[in-house]
């Protein structure tokens, strides 16, 4: 009995202590990442759906399944193809109307390092991290197994700012959930 009270004990100071400690390097992880990012380039990109049609030489435009004028699709067209300009980029994600839902760090559709996400009013709804490409060699980042893998402390807002969930994720795998 006082074998299984020390283990148990043991066990909980030794979690107790990595959970202090893992939290500690996750914390400089994600301040490591935010001053290294900030050197890229920024570029903006539209979270809507876009479709053109030509018939008999007019030609029809939709953004998000209503109907808009050439100046306005363009618009959005414009930094379609900034996704793939992206090699590494700091990436800011707005909706039909310029709010931003998205920011952080990508290379093309690869997530690295912090990112945070909005509610439409602005407030940030989610504050996070993937896990960081350390190299120069941003090629094959999804082989690496260095693309969107959270990695870090994800924290969850209400719309109000109050913290509502807490977890920490190590290569991508939930490892601490705090309320």
């Amino acid at each position: 009995m006082i074998q299984n009270t020390l283990l148990l004990g043991f066990s909980l100071c030794f979690f107790g202590i990595f959970s202090l400690t893992a939290q500690k390097n996750v914390d400089e992880y994600l301040l490591d990442s935010i001053s290294s990012y900030k050197t890229l380039d920024t570029l903006p990109f539209y979270n809507v759906g876009m479709r053109a049609e030509t018939v008999n030489g007019n030609s029809k435009y939709w953004v998000n399944d209503k109907r808009v004028d050439q100046a306005t699709y363009v618009k959005y067209k414009s930094v379609w193809d900034n996704i793939d300009k992206c090699r590494p980029c700091y990436f800011k994600t707005y909706d039909v109307d310029d709010v931003l839902l998205y920011e952080g760090a990508q290379c093309t559709d690869c997530r690295v390092g912090s990112w945070l996400e909005y509610y439409p009013s602005g407030v940030v709804k989610i504050r996070g991290h993937y896990k960081e490409n350390s190299s120069n060699d941003w090629e094959d980042l999804w082989k690496r197994k260095l693309c969107s893998v959270k990695h870090g402390k994800w924290i969850t807002y209400s719309e109000g700012g109050e913290i509502q969930l807490i977890e920490v994720f190590w290569n991508g795998k939930l490892v601490e959930e705090l309320d």
